[in-house]
């Protein structure tokens, strides 16, 4: 940030400031799109610290956040998916103001590797593995691999209401190659609950579709654990290649190494 784009943006800032453009001048007094402006360009972490010096900057902190987010509400799965067709509802979900959103996730964008960000993803009543699957086959997001004992146990369950979720888009700091129970903990101690293969799912396959982008990737190869069981083992969803995307337990070696924990906060 130059001395004349800071000088520019006080020129032409709508408040009325008695500041002098070529003199040194305190960040206090600059405008909220110019503090804006500086705060894009700290990492989700240095935004998070930023927060806690006032008011003024925690709600300017807020908003760029909040603009960093993927909105998946239901007008997106309205553009992208035939509802009915599917037997997907949004009755009765109340998704939740931006101040809301900002504030809750604004504690788990700080935890996401690799500053990766995070979903706000409205999950529609009706929805199951199995349907999502055929999703994204109508949306060019196939799988490249599920575990065969997957789809019997968790693909016809269905979500009993909508809700809005707000979701990491990539594993939680210090969770890579740990135990299940090690990757419970971590997540319960950050205030958040473990994905379903549905939530982590719907995540990558509106992201790919709508921003392009390959949530829980192969660049590098990355697995989240997951709140379903199949086989008596837990799972996990991920590798996220050119491909498609992989199902395994999490006791596949491959999943293990690189593997990890996503975290999620409902409405």
């Amino acid at each position: 940030m130059t001395a004349q784009r800071i000088s520019t943006c006080i020129e032409t800032s709508s408040l009325d400031m008695d500041v002098d453009p070529n003199q040194p001048c305190s960040i206090d007094v600059l405008p909220a799109e110019l503090l804006q402006d500086i705060f894009c360009y700290l990492s989700p972490r240095d935004q998070y610290n930023a927060a806690q010096v006032c008011k003024s900057w925690q709600e300017n902190v807020h908003q760029v956040a909040l603009e960093r987010m993927a909105v998946i509400d239901a007008s997106a799965w309205e553009k992208y998916v035939n509802l009915q067709e599917h037997g997907l509802s949004f009755e009765g979900l109340q998704f939740p103001s931006r101040e809301v959103l900002a504030s809750v996730a604004f504690d788990l964008v700080a935890h996401v590797e690799n500053d990766q960000g995070l979903s706000i993803i409205a999950i529609p009543k009706g929805l199951s593995f199995s349907k999502l699957l055929a999703i994204g086959r109508a949306l060019d997001v196939p799988a490249a691999y599920i575990w065969d004992p997957v789809e019997p146990a968790i693909g016809a369950v269905e979500t009993k209401q909508a809700y809005t979720a707000i979701l990491s888009n990539g594993i939680l700091h210090g969770s890579r190659s740990k135990t299940i129970e090690e990757l419970d903990k971590l997540v319960q101690e950050m205030g958040c609950e473990v994905p379903s293969v549905s939530d982590l799912l719907t995540a990558m396959i509106f992201n790919k579709v709508i921003f392009s982008k390959r949530l829980f990737s192969d660049a590098p190869w990355t697995y989240s654990l997951t709140s379903n069981s199949a086989g008596g083992r837990r799972l996990a969803i991920g590798g996220f290649a050119a491909s498609g995307f992989y199902v395994f337990s999490h006791y596949y070696d491959c999943v293990r190494v690189v593997g990890g924990a996503g975290g999620l906060r409902k409405f």
